[in-house]
């Protein structure tokens, strides 16, 4: 067998509609095939040459022969220095060259086929038939695209409006510097949280106002975190609890609708 057929023989194999392990077989048996086109390799050497397990190599031998591509003849009495006789059988098999574009274009002239030339009249036409949905569709654009700028420029234009008590040039130089800072990190600045952080700063003083702001610029915080110290406490007004009325003191205990501090004043009241 030349090297030209062992070669298409191995090419029949990879085309079979068959599992990997059942052509590492037949490819095994290809190899140790004679002059007469038989093999006997044992199953143990089946086993370390093609490096599978026992049962993958009696399975794939086993698919082999029931669909046709392997023909066995087992020996009358089996033992182990007996081994059955394999003979691969493969279908006719044309390989396939590979297209060129030389072919390619044989084909084409062959078939006559050929795509006209789009004209500047056929485009006129279709254009002609869709000309009302294109305008609309154009005028729907158009209406997008200006609403989108108009509100992108109204956002830029907006001017932040200052407390008057920071609208000095020393507060101003330091915002611009948080701005400069956030936009840095790319967490830009929206309208509602500059007006929430300026609601904020207005509560402290100038300096107070600077000094948190160059401490979350320092530390390199997303917000501004003013102390507790410079916040104004808000005004708690205790709570006032009902009176005895006997004495005067906070009430502790409610009978027959009157509020009483102790059990004396209850006797004293009610006699019991």
């Amino acid at each position: 067998m030349s090297s030209k057929e062992y070669y298409q023989k191995i090419r029949q194999v990879l085309a079979l509609k068959a599992r990997p392990a059942v052509k590492v077989v037949l490819i095994y048996i290809l190899d140790r095939q004679g002059r007469n086109g038989t093999a006997w390799p044992s199953l143990d050497s089946m086993i370390r040459d093609c490096r599978l397990s026992r049962d993958a190599v009696v399975n794939s031998i086993k698919k082999a022969e029931t669909k046709g591509f392997l023909e066995i003849k087992r020996p009358d009495k089996p033992a182990r220095n007996r081994s059955s006789h394999y003979r691969v059988i493969l279908p006719d098999f044309e390989p396939k060259e590979p297209v060129r574009k030389t072919d390619r274009l044989n084909r084409k002239n062959q078939s006559g086929k050929t795509k006209e030339p789009v004209r500047k009249t056929d485009r006129n036409q279709s254009v002609k038939q869709t000309g009302n949905q294109s305008v609309k569709q154009t005028v729907t654009t158009h209406s997008n695209d200006s609403l989108n700028e108009s509100l992108t420029t109204n956002s830029k234009n907006a001017k932040t409006i200052f407390p008057e008590n920071l609208d000095t040039p020393e507060f101003l130089k330091v915002w611009n510097e948080w701005i400069q800072y956030r936009t840095e990190i790319r967490k830009k600045l929206t309208p509602s949280t500059v007006h929430r952080q300026l609601t904020t700063l207005s509560k402290l003083s100038v300096t107070e106002a600077i000094q948190t702001i160059e401490k979350s610029i320092e530390n390199g915080w997303q917000g501004l975190f003013p102390d507790k110290k410079h916040i104004p406490a808000q005004d708690k007004t205790p709570e006032t609890k009902p009176l005895c009325c006997v004495c005067g003191r906070p009430s502790q205990v409610i009978m027959a609708g009157m509020n009483f501090c102790s059990d004396k004043c209850r006797q004293e009241k009610l006699g019991w």
